[in-house]
């Protein structure tokens, strides 16, 4: 279970943000410039809201009247970013071992099924200045799924990829990755296509909060 209440000032970006989600899928939604990657930083530890609370599994890993702020590294997160943001002097399968081998977590997805899933046989040995951009992605969200412990984010992880690519990881990820990861998923994206496949809830943010969204009935918002 995920639960967030917080607020944040950015400029002109104001977000009073109330979230409870539980195990599976949650779509994030809303127009560029929204706040929806700013949400994605706050719960994760990269950016420290105004106030407020976030807990992780009934752990307070932030809270501004307890005086809580856990590191990123301490939350147990998983995070997919929309550029990989891959370590250069590593090699892919150091890359996606990394939350195990330098975070010490312990990885509820099996490593040899997240590299056969996501086509990654091949380039294990490689570094990432050799990779393509779609390449380098699915690395990114294998390094993800290996570092999940209590919640994973993905932020526009998909975007990157061909149709058929992305048909299969959005299989993955509803079959297999959803199930046996056993946490909840913060999804991100602009395709209302992601979002009726994937999501057991989808959220709409507009200006600056949440509004929980009708799968059955709702329109394509960019």
């Amino acid at each position: 279970m995920l639960k967030a209440q917080i607020r944040k000032r950015l400029g002109e970006l104001s977000l009073s943000i109330d979230l409870s989600v539980a195990k599976g899928i949650t779509v994030l939604r809303g127009e560029s410039g929204s706040g929806k990657t700013t949400i994605a930083n706050l719960l994760s530890g990269a950016l420290k809201p105004d106030e407020g609370e976030i807990e992780l599994e009934g752990r307070s890993v932030f809270s501004t009247a307890r005086s809580i702020n856990l590191a990123p590294e301490a939350r147990g997160i998983g995070f997919v970013f929309q550029t990989a943001r891959l370590l250069p002097h590593l090699s892919v399968e150091e890359n996606i071992r990394f939350p195990q081998t330098a975070g010490r977590r312990r990885p509820r997805v099996d490593f040899a099924e997240v590299v056969e899933i996501l086509g990654l046989e091949r380039l294990l040995h490689r570094h990432p200045g050799s990779l393509s951009g779609g390449e380098g992605q699915r690395v990114a969200l294998a390094r993800a799924l290996m570092g999940t412990e209590s919640l994973l984010i993905l932020d526009e992880p998909l975007s990157s990829l061909d149709p058929e690519r992305r048909s299969l990881l959005m299989g993955f990820l509803i079959e297999r990755a959803a199930q046996t990861l056993d946490v909840p998923i913060i999804y991100i994206t602009h395709s209302e296509e992601e979002m009726r496949r994937l999501a057991r809830r989808a959220f709409l943010l507009q200006s600056g909060r949440l509004r929980e969204m009708d799968l059955r009935t709702a329109a394509s918002h960019n």
